[in-house]
């Protein structure tokens, strides 16, 4: 599958997650599913992930692997189905003690940078618990490299969902990981895996704007299922 298929030009798209039975694709590499099922979605299959194992490996990916002064976007269609426990949509944590994650559980929808041998990290969450969703939500992260709490931003449906709460506002070290894998679903760190519905999800290298975070949605809305 062509990245331009999804964003012509985009200079800024770094990598891309489409599921189906048959092969998970990330940026034209196939990732390995562990106990996942799927279903249609609104744009193609998507991974359904409903017990603690459920994940796919990416294997190392480069452009994944991020300091924490460099501003990115995280920009995916999802559906949560629980929030009796935590757990991680995609994630950058190789080696257990440094990266970054996202997902939803108990505390609400919650974004994670460490470095966890420096107990140094950005851990903040927006609202309470969170789901089972109705329908498919467009869910975008935002990060603007100032290794901060305040430079983490969280749009669901277009909307900002406002300031967060910070559980831990004290990064300061290298959040580089040393391994693979790059992971959607359950992270090696964590106990638990998300419940719920991924479709599509795309990581961009810089702070997207809401403006550019609604054309991308509308953009993909109008596309074909043949396209994908």
């Amino acid at each position: 599958m062509d990245v331009s298929a999804i964003m012509p030009g985009h200079p800024n798209l770094k990598a891309w997650f489409m599921f189906n039975p048959d092969t998970e694709i990330v940026s034209g590499t196939t990732g390995t599913p562990t106990s996942i099922t799927y279903e249609a979605g609104p744009f193609g299959q998507s991974a359904v992930m409903d017990a603690t194992s459920d994940k796919i490996d990416w294997g190392y990916l480069s452009a994944l692997n991020v300091e924490r002064t460099q501003p990115w976007t995280i920009l995916q269609w999802i559906k949560r189905d629980s929030n009796t426990q935590e757990g991680e949509a995609l994630s950058q944590n190789g080696d257990s003690t440094h990266g970054w994650g996202q997902g939803w559980g108990v505390g609400g929808n919650s974004l994670r940078l460490a470095n966890f041998n420096a107990a140094q990290a950005l851990r903040k969450y927006w609202g309470s618990a969170v789901g089972p969703d109705s329908a498919y939500r467009h869910v975008v992260y935002t990060y603007d490299g100032s290794s901060l709490s305040a430079g983490a931003k969280l749009y669901m449906d277009g909307v900002d969902q406002g300031a967060g709460t910070a559980l831990s506002n004290n990064l300061s070290g290298s959040i580089i990981t040393t391994g693979a894998p790059s992971r959607t679903g359950y992270a090696n760190y964590f106990n638990y895996a998300m419940i719920g519905k991924i479709n599509v999800q795309m990581f961009f290298d810089y702070l997207m704007p809401i403006e550019d975070q609604v054309s991308v949605g509308l953009g993909f809305d109008s596309m074909s299922r043949s396209q994908l």
